[in-house]
Protein backbone atom coordinates (compact mmCIF):
# COMPACT_ATOMS: atom_id res chain seq x y z
CA UNK A 1 0.00 0.00 0.00
CA UNK A 2 1.34 3.13 -0.72
CA UNK A 3 1.64 5.93 1.73
CA UNK A 4 3.88 8.55 0.34
CA UNK A 5 4.70 9.90 -2.70
CA UNK A 6 7.96 12.16 -3.65
CA UNK A 7 8.73 13.27 -6.80
CA UNK A 8 11.89 15.61 -8.36
CA UNK A 9 11.21 18.47 -10.22
CA UNK A 10 12.72 19.54 -13.75
CA UNK A 11 12.56 16.49 -16.02
CA UNK A 12 10.19 15.26 -14.44
CA UNK A 13 6.79 16.94 -12.89
CA UNK A 14 7.46 19.79 -14.56
CA UNK A 15 7.66 19.68 -18.22
CA UNK A 16 10.27 21.71 -20.32
CA UNK A 17 9.02 24.94 -20.10
CA UNK A 18 8.57 24.82 -16.34
CA UNK A 19 4.74 24.51 -16.23
CA UNK A 20 2.93 21.49 -14.87
CA UNK A 21 -1.31 21.06 -14.99
CA UNK A 22 -2.06 22.86 -11.54
CA UNK A 23 -5.82 21.96 -11.86
CA UNK A 24 -5.29 17.87 -12.89
CA UNK A 25 -2.71 17.63 -10.19
CA UNK A 26 -5.12 19.46 -7.41
CA UNK A 27 -7.57 17.36 -8.35
CA UNK A 28 -5.40 14.50 -8.09
CA UNK A 29 -3.66 15.52 -4.97
CA UNK A 30 -7.44 16.24 -3.10
CA UNK A 31 -8.35 11.95 -3.51
CA UNK A 32 -4.39 11.56 -2.41
CA UNK A 33 -5.16 13.25 0.40
CA UNK A 34 -8.01 11.78 1.22
CA UNK A 35 -6.96 8.74 1.62
CA UNK A 36 -3.92 10.18 4.00
CA UNK A 37 -1.11 9.42 1.19
CA UNK A 38 2.07 12.03 2.09
CA UNK A 39 2.79 14.36 -0.85
CA UNK A 40 6.64 15.12 -1.02
CA UNK A 41 8.76 17.57 -3.60
CA UNK A 42 12.51 16.06 -3.76
CA UNK A 43 14.33 18.46 -5.71
CA UNK A 44 18.02 20.32 -5.81
CA UNK A 45 15.86 23.70 -5.89
CA UNK A 46 15.51 26.30 -3.45
CA UNK A 47 12.79 25.71 -0.91
CA UNK A 48 11.64 29.53 -1.47
CA UNK A 49 11.21 28.31 -5.25
CA UNK A 50 8.83 25.40 -4.18
CA UNK A 51 6.99 27.16 -2.28
CA UNK A 52 6.11 29.04 -5.23
CA UNK A 53 5.67 25.69 -7.59
CA UNK A 54 3.15 24.73 -4.96
CA UNK A 55 1.12 27.69 -3.78
CA UNK A 56 -2.09 26.80 -3.14
CA UNK A 57 -1.17 24.05 -1.33
CA UNK A 58 3.10 24.43 0.13
CA UNK A 59 1.37 24.46 3.72
CA UNK A 60 -0.04 21.23 3.45
CA UNK A 61 3.08 19.23 1.75
CA UNK A 62 6.15 18.34 2.58
CA UNK A 63 10.05 19.04 0.97
CA UNK A 64 13.21 17.69 0.79
CA UNK A 65 14.87 21.18 -1.02
CA UNK A 66 18.34 21.67 -2.20
CA UNK A 67 18.85 17.91 -2.85
CA UNK A 68 17.89 17.10 0.33
CA UNK A 69 19.99 19.18 2.99
CA UNK A 70 16.34 20.57 3.98
CA UNK A 71 13.88 18.56 5.19
CA UNK A 72 10.20 20.47 5.78
CA UNK A 73 6.88 19.09 6.54
CA UNK A 74 3.72 21.15 6.79
CA UNK A 75 6.05 24.17 7.39
CA UNK A 76 8.01 22.57 10.57
CA UNK A 77 11.90 22.22 9.89
CA UNK A 78 12.53 18.28 10.37
CA UNK A 79 16.34 18.54 9.20
CA UNK A 80 18.63 21.34 7.89
CA UNK A 81 22.37 20.23 7.18
CA UNK A 82 25.13 22.39 6.15
CA UNK A 83 28.76 22.61 5.29
CA UNK A 84 31.22 23.85 7.62
CA UNK A 85 32.61 27.14 6.87
CA UNK A 86 36.12 26.22 6.59
CA UNK A 87 35.18 23.07 3.90
CA UNK A 88 32.85 25.48 1.89
CA UNK A 89 35.68 28.29 1.46
CA UNK A 90 38.28 25.59 0.54
CA UNK A 91 36.05 24.51 -1.98
CA UNK A 92 35.09 27.94 -3.73
CA UNK A 93 38.72 28.47 -3.46
CA UNK A 94 39.32 25.26 -5.23
CA UNK A 95 36.81 26.05 -7.86
CA UNK A 96 38.12 29.33 -8.84
CA UNK A 97 41.65 28.02 -10.13
CA UNK A 98 39.13 25.63 -12.37
CA UNK A 99 38.91 27.21 -15.95
CA UNK A 100 36.25 24.57 -16.50
CA UNK A 101 33.91 26.23 -14.22
CA UNK A 102 32.30 28.88 -15.55
CA UNK A 103 29.42 29.98 -13.13
CA UNK A 104 28.93 29.32 -9.46
CA UNK A 105 26.40 29.56 -7.03
CA UNK A 106 26.29 29.37 -3.29
CA UNK A 107 23.02 28.56 -1.88
CA UNK A 108 22.10 28.90 2.02
CA UNK A 109 18.86 28.92 4.26
CA UNK A 110 18.52 32.82 3.75
CA UNK A 111 19.48 33.29 0.09
CA UNK A 112 21.68 32.04 -2.72
CA UNK A 113 24.57 33.89 -3.67
CA UNK A 114 26.03 35.04 -6.90
CA UNK A 115 29.01 37.60 -7.34
CA UNK A 116 28.10 40.74 -9.49
CA UNK A 117 30.20 40.99 -11.70
CA UNK A 118 28.64 37.71 -13.30
CA UNK A 119 27.68 37.47 -17.12
CA UNK A 120 24.18 38.65 -17.33
CA UNK A 121 22.46 35.77 -18.63
CA UNK A 122 23.87 33.95 -15.86
CA UNK A 123 22.20 36.56 -13.18
CA UNK A 124 18.72 36.10 -15.33
CA UNK A 125 18.98 32.61 -14.72
CA UNK A 126 19.87 32.16 -11.34
CA UNK A 127 17.07 34.85 -10.48
CA UNK A 128 14.78 31.90 -12.14
CA UNK A 129 15.73 28.93 -9.90
CA UNK A 130 16.70 31.54 -6.57
CA UNK A 131 13.80 33.54 -5.78
CA UNK A 132 15.55 34.38 -2.39
CA UNK A 133 19.08 35.65 -4.27
CA UNK A 134 21.94 38.16 -3.42
CA UNK A 135 24.84 39.58 -5.17
CA UNK A 136 27.91 40.17 -3.79
CA UNK A 137 31.08 41.29 -4.50
CA UNK A 138 33.19 38.26 -3.86
CA UNK A 139 32.33 34.85 -2.36
CA UNK A 140 35.04 35.78 0.50
CA UNK A 141 32.28 38.23 1.40
CA UNK A 142 29.66 35.40 2.22
CA UNK A 143 27.08 36.93 5.26
CA UNK A 144 26.38 34.20 7.71
CA UNK A 145 24.18 31.75 6.90
CA UNK A 146 23.74 28.24 7.00
CA UNK A 147 25.36 26.71 3.08
CA UNK A 148 23.16 23.78 1.58
CA UNK A 149 24.90 23.41 -1.53
CA UNK A 150 27.60 24.94 -4.25
CA UNK A 151 25.90 24.87 -7.65
CA UNK A 152 28.34 24.68 -10.72
CA UNK A 153 28.10 25.23 -14.05
CA UNK A 154 31.09 23.70 -16.68
CA UNK A 155 32.03 23.57 -19.85
CA UNK A 156 30.07 21.56 -22.09
CA UNK A 157 30.77 17.38 -21.54
CA UNK A 158 32.42 17.79 -18.21
CA UNK A 159 30.02 17.08 -15.99
CA UNK A 160 30.85 13.65 -15.77
CA UNK A 161 34.50 14.70 -14.92
CA UNK A 162 33.32 16.45 -12.62
CA UNK A 163 31.42 14.30 -10.77
CA UNK A 164 34.83 12.28 -9.98
CA UNK A 165 37.14 15.27 -9.54
CA UNK A 166 35.04 16.80 -6.82
CA UNK A 167 35.33 14.35 -4.18
CA UNK A 168 39.33 13.31 -5.13
CA UNK A 169 40.03 17.32 -4.88
CA UNK A 170 37.95 17.44 -1.64
CA UNK A 171 39.29 14.68 -0.18
CA UNK A 172 36.13 13.35 0.46
CA UNK A 173 34.19 16.06 2.09
CA UNK A 174 32.48 17.11 -0.66
CA UNK A 175 30.41 15.22 -3.08
CA UNK A 176 28.57 15.76 -6.86
CA UNK A 177 25.47 14.95 -8.10
CA UNK A 178 24.44 15.65 -11.50
CA UNK A 179 21.65 18.84 -11.36
CA UNK A 180 21.06 18.41 -15.46
CA UNK A 181 23.06 18.85 -18.47
CA UNK A 182 26.47 20.09 -17.23
CA UNK A 183 25.13 21.68 -14.06
CA UNK A 184 26.24 19.69 -10.99
CA UNK A 185 25.02 20.35 -6.92
CA UNK A 186 27.90 20.23 -4.77
CA UNK A 187 26.47 18.69 -1.99
CA UNK A 188 27.74 17.29 1.78
CA UNK A 189 28.23 13.70 1.30
CA UNK A 190 25.50 11.60 2.37
CA UNK A 191 22.70 14.17 2.41
CA UNK A 192 20.85 13.30 -0.57
CA UNK A 193 17.58 13.02 -1.30
CA UNK A 194 16.74 9.54 0.05
CA UNK A 195 18.26 10.45 3.31
CA UNK A 196 15.95 12.97 3.62
CA UNK A 197 12.99 10.86 2.71
CA UNK A 198 14.30 8.40 5.30
CA UNK A 199 13.82 11.17 7.70
CA UNK A 200 10.29 12.23 6.34
CA UNK A 201 9.22 8.70 6.46
CA UNK A 202 10.68 7.92 9.77
CA UNK A 203 8.42 11.14 11.41
CA UNK A 204 5.38 9.61 10.02
CA UNK A 205 6.36 5.94 10.89
CA UNK A 206 6.09 4.73 7.01
CA UNK A 207 8.45 2.49 5.67
CA UNK A 208 10.33 2.39 2.48
CA UNK A 209 8.32 0.00 0.60
CA UNK A 210 5.02 2.21 1.50
CA UNK A 211 6.89 4.97 -0.49
CA UNK A 212 7.01 5.94 -4.63
CA UNK A 213 8.83 8.40 -6.13
CA UNK A 214 9.66 9.86 -9.55
CA UNK A 215 12.65 11.20 -11.25
CA UNK A 216 14.53 11.39 -13.97
CA UNK A 217 18.32 12.20 -13.26
CA UNK A 218 21.69 11.47 -11.42
CA UNK A 219 20.82 13.22 -7.76
CA UNK A 220 17.24 11.00 -7.81
CA UNK A 221 19.18 7.58 -7.77
CA UNK A 222 19.17 7.07 -4.54
CA UNK A 223 15.54 7.70 -3.64
CA UNK A 224 14.78 5.54 -7.01
CA UNK A 225 16.72 2.63 -5.42
CA UNK A 226 15.23 3.26 -1.46
CA UNK A 227 11.26 2.97 -2.97
CA UNK A 228 9.33 0.18 -3.26
CA UNK A 229 7.44 1.86 -5.91
CA UNK A 230 9.87 4.26 -7.98
CA UNK A 231 9.58 5.42 -11.54
CA UNK A 232 12.42 6.95 -13.82
CA UNK A 233 10.73 8.98 -16.54
CA UNK A 234 10.94 7.33 -20.12
CA UNK A 235 12.94 10.62 -21.28
CA UNK A 236 15.08 10.09 -17.75
CA UNK A 237 19.40 9.16 -18.30
CA UNK A 238 20.10 5.85 -18.92
CA UNK A 239 21.35 5.53 -14.87
CA UNK A 240 17.79 6.79 -13.66
CA UNK A 241 15.82 4.17 -15.55
CA UNK A 242 18.15 1.49 -14.30
CA UNK A 243 17.82 2.79 -10.85
CA UNK A 244 13.95 2.29 -11.13
CA UNK A 245 11.67 -0.58 -11.17
CA UNK A 246 9.35 1.00 -13.50
CA UNK A 247 9.34 3.70 -16.14
CA UNK A 248 6.90 6.51 -16.44
CA UNK A 249 5.80 8.22 -19.36
CA UNK A 250 7.77 11.14 -20.66
CA UNK A 251 7.64 14.87 -18.63
CA UNK A 252 5.81 16.17 -21.71
CA UNK A 253 3.07 13.61 -21.29
CA UNK A 254 2.62 14.37 -17.85
CA UNK A 255 3.61 11.18 -16.64
CA UNK A 256 4.06 11.61 -13.45
CA UNK A 257 0.28 12.57 -12.81
CA UNK A 258 -0.68 10.04 -15.48
CA UNK A 259 0.97 7.31 -13.06
CA UNK A 260 -0.74 9.24 -9.92
CA UNK A 261 -4.44 8.91 -11.35
CA UNK A 262 -3.70 5.49 -12.55
CA UNK A 263 -2.92 4.44 -9.18
CA UNK A 264 -5.14 6.67 -7.02
CA UNK A 265 -8.31 8.29 -9.01
CA UNK A 266 -9.49 4.92 -10.09
CA UNK A 267 -11.11 3.43 -6.90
Amino acid sequence: MIKAVAVDMDGTFLKNDKSYEQQRFLDIYQIMKRKKVKFIVASGNQYQRLRQIFSPIADQISFAAENGALVIDRNQEIFAGSFAIPTLKKTINLLKDLPQVLHINVCGAKSAYICKNDPLKFKKLSQFYYPALQEINSFQELPVDNFFKINIHVTDGQGTYFQKLIPKITDGQVAATSGGNDDLDLIVPGLNKAAALKKLLAHWGIMPNELMTFGDGGNDLEMLRLAGYSYAMANGAPAAVEAAKYLAPTNQQSGVLQVLERHFAGD
